[in-house]
């Protein structure tokens, strides 16, 4: 699924979607649960494929991943994205 999809779904039945910033490309899917609401899946290798984008070592992507990316999930509220293993 990429952002465009998404976006499209999102807008159709009028959902609320929260997505990290630069990761567009490690988007897998989106899940709906309910009172819960929806979100937004990441990949979490693809996640960590796209941050080396910016210039980071492997070891500097994951770091970044887990501190910045991770790490920010719990404030995101109700709709925060899920980030799963592939």
């Amino acid at each position: 699924m990429n952002r465009k999809e998404l976006d499209e779904i999102a807008l159709e039945r009028r959902l609320k979607i929260v997505t990290l910033d630069g990761l567009d490309n490690a988007i897998v899917g989106l899940t709906f649960s309910g009172v819960q609401g929806c979100h937004v899946v990441y990949s979490k290798k693809k996640c960590i494929s796209e941050i080396k984008k910016f210039g980071m070592s492997k070891d500097e992507a994951v770091d970044f991943f887990l501190n910045n990316t991770v790490g920010i999930l719990q404030n995101c509220g109700k709709n925060n994205p899920i980030i799963i293993e592939t």
